[in-house]
């Protein structure tokens, strides 16, 4: 963000101007090759550890919300970011979502922002996870037919293993993967395997 302002009765924003596609329209022509997969991930990946060292979560990692530029991928739109102990300089962030909101895109949701728990980093991980697997499979890790079955998708079980859909994964790779997305706090979710 370079500039907020108002001018003859018109707000506005002054952004960065990124000439490419996001990564929902690329994944929408099917899955993506392992290295391209790989080298996205790890940008996106980089991004993110960045922005957790300034004290941040994003909180709405999606595949709409990574644009592949001719430099490389770029992490978008911190509307619902949430400072974890307050901004730097040490004040407390004011906040725009209440105790138990739910702030986010649903198939990329970590069980802990369903339940309306606090945040951390691993909210992010788990949908960079989901990103990953979804980039790879074709397919969402979590997908229900209607909100609630996504969210007891992502509240109860795990998504179909990745080398089970992908048998020339790599098991590191599809490790990555699984512990990504798996189970975080106490919540115990079945095996759907």
């Amino acid at each position: 963000m370079y500039d907020v302002g108002h001018d003859h009765d018109l707000d506005y924003l002054v952004m960065e101007f990124l000439e490419g596609e996001t990564l929902a329209s690329r994944m929408a022509r099917g899955p993506l090759p392992v290295d391209e997969a790989i080298e996205i991930a790890s940008q996106v990946a980089d991004a993110l550890a960045h922005t957790h060292q300034h004290g941040l979560v994003h909180r709405d990692l999606k595949p709409g919300n990574v644009m592949l530029t001719s430099s490389g991928a770029r992490l978008l739109d911190f509307g619902l970011a949430k400072w974890l102990s307050g901004p730097a300089g040490g004040a407390t962030a004011p906040t725009l979502t209440g105790i138990g909101v739910i702030a986010g895109t649903l198939q990329y949701m970590a069980p802990e922002q369903i339940d309306g728990e606090p945040v951390s980093e691993r909210c992010d991980i788990f949908a960079l996870g989901a990103i990953l697997y979804e980039m790879l499979a074709g397919r969402p890790a979590f997908k229900g037919q209607s909100a609630s079955a996504t969210m007891a998708a992502i509240l109860l079980s795990q998504p179909a293993p990745l080398r089970r859909l992908l048998p020339d994964v790599s098991p590191a790779l599809a490790s990555v993967v699984d512990k990504s997305l798996a189970a975080m706090g106490s919540r115990a979710r079945t095996d759907a395997r």
